[in-house]
């Protein structure tokens, strides 16, 4: 099991810190690895907490998904985590 966060430069976190949907602080289980298009290295990762999502590029609502890719790397468009 693998699991991937991004670290808060405060040392004091009164409220949840986030970065495009990514909760900082917070941990994240390594669901799969893909290289796609390009040599892009892609990492899908689920928050435990199923809430709050990746809202940058590849996200589920990214606009430069193709339908094949999408079906590939089986996107779901919903909000769970």
């Amino acid at each position: 099991m693998l699991s991937a966060s991004i670290k808060s430069t405060k040392k004091n976190q009164e409220k949840i810190e986030k970065i495009d949907g990514v909760i900082l602080s917070h941990a994240y289980t390594l669901i799969s690895a893909h290289t796609v298009m390009n040599g892009v290295k892609l990492l899908k990762l689920r928050n435990p907490w199923g809430k709050d999502e990746w809202t940058g590029a590849w996200s589920d609502k990214w606009t430069g998904w193709t339908p094949e890719l999408k079906r590939e790397l089986k996107v779901v468009d919903s909000d769970d985590g």
